[in-house]
C-alpha cells in the first residue's frame, strides 16, 4: 500500500476533507444569497478503516471518535460563516458492516468466509464460480459455463447455453443446487425466480428482489449465511470485514435531518435511504427527483 492508499485509511483523511470544504464554501461563496447551495461530502476513511480492520477495532474506535470531532468543527465553522438557521443539514450512511468473522468466532457465533484461500486481484471468489462451472461440467459435460462473478451474482455464458441448446432456467437450477450445498451459503435465487416471482416470500427475499435490476443483475443472486462473507480483504487470506448482505447489520444506517423545517426528537418507524432527496426536495419547494422510489418523511416536518 503506497502512501496515499495508507492515508485513506487514516482519520486524517476526513481531516483533510474538512479543510478542503471550508475553502469551497469560501471560494464559491456558498450560502451567500437567497439561491440554495447543495454540498455534498462522503468522509470515506469510516468505511476503508472499517474494511480493513472491523467495526469493533480499535482504530474504528479511533477513527469514529476523531470524525465525530472533525464534523462538529465543520458546523461550528458553517455556523460561524452561515448561520445553522440558514442551513438544513442531512447525515446518513450507505451500509452497514459485518463484524470481522474470525473475532465474532470467537464469541461461539458461526462466522466465516466461503474462500478460506486467497482470491486472485480482480476476483471476488473461487470456490463460488468454480462450483458452478463443475457441477454444470457434471451434468451437461465440459465447458466454460461462468462468464463473471460480482459478488453476490454470477452471470453464466449465453453463448454457451445457446449453443447447446440448453434451457437456462434449467443451467439456473443446476448451479443454484450446487452453491447450496456450500457453507456460508444461505439461499440463492435464480434469475428466473427473480423474473417471475417463484421464490418463498420473506423478508431477505424480498430485500433480494428489490434490488434485482434485470439488465444488471445474475442470473444467480447469491445470499449468504449471517456474519459469512465471501472472501477476505484487499486479496488476503483472513483479514478484514465486508458489507454484502441484505442483514440489519449490512443495512441499518444513521438517518439524521438537522434544521428549523424538521421536528426535534426520535422517530421509530422504518425509513430508507431513498426517502432523504424527496424530503429535501419537499422541504425546497422543488419538483422531485426523477425515478426516486422514496417518500417524503411528512412525520419529521414542522
Amino acid at each position: 500500500m503506497d502512501f496515499y492508499q495508507a492515508f485513506a485509511h487514516t482519520p486524517f483523511a476526513d481531516l483533510h476533507l474538512a479543510q478542503f470544504c471550508k475553502a469551497v464554501v469560501e471560494n464559491e461563496n456558498l450560502g451567500a444569497d437567497d439561491v440554495p447551495d447543495l454540498l455534498t461530502v462522503s468522509f470515506s476513511a469510516t468505511d476503508r478503516i472499517g474494511h480493513q480492520y472491523g467495526p469493533y477495532s480499535k482504530e474504528q474506535h479511533d477513527q469514529i471518535l476523531r470524525l465525530d470531532r472533525i464534523v462538529a468543527d465543520l458546523l461550528d465553522y458553517l455556523d460561524s460563516r452561515i448561520g445553522l438557521d440558514n442551513m438544513i443539514v442531512l447525515m446518513t450512511a450507505d451500509h452497514g458492516s459485518a463484524p470481522i468473522p474470525e473475532y465474532i468466532a470467537q464469541f461461539g457465533v458461526d462466522a466465516g468466509r466461503i474462500d478460506t484461500s486467497e482470491v486472485p486481484e480482480g476476483e471476488d471468489s473461487v470456490v463460488i464460480p468454480q462450483t458452478v462451472d463443475a457441477a454444470l461440467d457434471r451434468a451437461l459435460g465440459r465447458a466454460d459455463w461462468i462468464e463473471a462473478f460480482v459478488k453476490p451474482n454470477l452471470y453464466l455464458n449465453y453463448s454457451e447455453i445457446d449453443a447447446r441448446r440448453l434451457s437456462r432456467r434449467k443451467v439456473e437450477e443446476i448451479g443454484a443446487q450446487a452453491l447450496k450445498q456450500l457453507h456460508g451459503i444461505a439461499e440463492v435465487l435464480t434469475r428466473t425466480q427473480l423474473l417471475t416471482g417463484d421464490f418463498l416470500e420473506n423478508e431477505i427475499t424480498l430485500r433480494m428482489s428489490n434490488q434485482f435490476f434485470p439488465k444488471r443483475s445474475g442470473d444467480l443472486v447469491i445470499v449468504n449465511q449471517p456474519y459469512y462473507l465471501t472472501s477476505a480483504y484487499k486479496h488476503s487470506i483472513n483479514k478484514g470485514s465486508d458489507h454484502e448482505t441484505c442483514y440489519d447489520y449490512d443495512t441499518h444506517i444513521p438517518f439524521i435531518l438537522l434544521g428549523k423545517a424538521f421536528k426535534a426528537g426520535a422517530y421509530h418507524f422504518p425509513v430508507t435511504l431513498n426517502d432523504m432527496a424527496p424530503t429535501l426536495a419537499n422541504v425546497l419547494g422543488l419538483a422531485y427527483p426523477s425515478g426516486n422510489q422514496g417518500r417524503v418523511l411528512h412525520e419529521c416536518l414542522n
